[in-house]
């Protein structure tokens, strides 16, 4: 595995291509989406995910995330207010290629009439990335087994790391109108964000390779079907960033076992079930559920690209968690 962890790092110093994290459930996080949604669903909230991908490689890619978002006041009918998050995220693979990043986000939401709300959003962040090529590497094998007294064929420094700075800004509207006794409900969001504006370095050696801007989009619904008992959650995201793009799309089916959408936050609990595809990539299974302020969702990728030939390049598995105060 370490002589792929170098080609991979020879390849980055070389060619300077690099790209983002992505997620199975980007609706999520929608930090890494656009900063304007910042604290766009409640007064104060906490979110978590953690993505292990390639588990059975014996050296898995991780990702974990951890935002908070906070509103500046209550929201009141035709009164704007303002956002502010904070996002933490860790990369890691094979323990060997790590990238840590702390981002400040800053939102402002107006409202344009009793239904609905346009947003803009900017981000501030810190990064850093490091590699550190230990392990047993091909030439140290004396014929029969690992030698560490052998000198490794390459000569490489005990640690790399270098560090930048980050920006990016977004854009969003958001719909909502129901009617209790109508049982009807529609929720409808649009967000747009454009990161890593200033083009930060991104090589360890190589100071012209720049990390390109990461362009994303997302679309997503709640929709009443025969009661405000049951909706259908549409969702499509999409997102590029040169050379690299994705598109994921699907729907989620979500069931109130107690409360509704009309209700009090600690009133609900909700289960739900989603289905979605990731173009050429992957298909991704969904369960979550809520309980009052507390969501959990687990989604599994189900990989359809040429790597299904390779077993233990098969599947990912993602968590999200959140914790939201009225």
């Amino acid at each position: 595995m370490q002589k792929y962890l170098l080609l991979l790092f020879i390849s980055a110093v070389r060619f300077g291509f690099a790209q983002d994290l992505h997620l199975s459930q980007p609706d999520l996080q929608p930090l890494v989406v656009s900063p304007a949604l910042c604290a766009t669903n409640a007064t104060f909230e906490i979110q978590g995910a953690h993505r292990q991908q390639w588990l059975a490689a014996g050296a898995p890619f991780q990702t974990q995330l951890l935002s908070v978002h906070a509103r500046s006041k209550k929201v009141r009918p035709n009164e704007g207010y303002l956002g502010f998050g904070l996002q933490v995220q860790r990369d890691l693979a094979a323990q060997s290629l790590s990238h840590n990043a702390l981002r400040l986000h800053l939102a402002y939401h107006l409202p344009l009439n009793r239904n609905s709300f346009v947003s803009a959003g900017i981000n501030l962040g810190f990064g850093q990335r490091a590699f550190e090529p230990s392990g047993q590497w091909g030439g140290q094998y004396n014929g029969l087994s690992f030698d560490a007294n052998i000198l490794p064929s390459v000569s490489l420094q005990n640690r790399y790391a270098f560090s930048y700075l980050d920006a990016g800004l977004g854009f969003a509207y958001a719909y909502s109108r129901g009617v209790a006794r109508e049982k009807t409900l529609s929720k409808v969001l649009l967000g747009f964000g454009a990161h890593h504006l200033n083009k930060p370095g991104f090589s360890f050696l190589d100071a012209s390779a720049r990390l390109q801007p990461r362009i994303a989009f997302i679309a997503q619904a709640e929709l009443s079907l025969a009661s405000v008992h049951s909706a259908l959650e549409p969702l499509l995201f999409y997102q590029f960033q040169s050379p690299a793009q994705e598109l994921l799309l699907g729907f989620a089916y979500k069931h109130y076992l107690k409360g509704g959408p009309f209700s009090r936050v600690s009133n609900v609990q909700s289960v739900g079930f989603g289905l979605y595809t990731r173009l050429q990539d992957a298909m991704v299974l969904q369960f979550k559920f809520q309980i009052q302020q507390l969501k959990l969702a687990l989604a599994y990728d189900i990989t359809v690209s040429s790597f299904a030939k390779a077993p233990q390049l098969q599947s990912a598995f993602e968590l999200q968690l959140n914790y939201s105060f009225e």
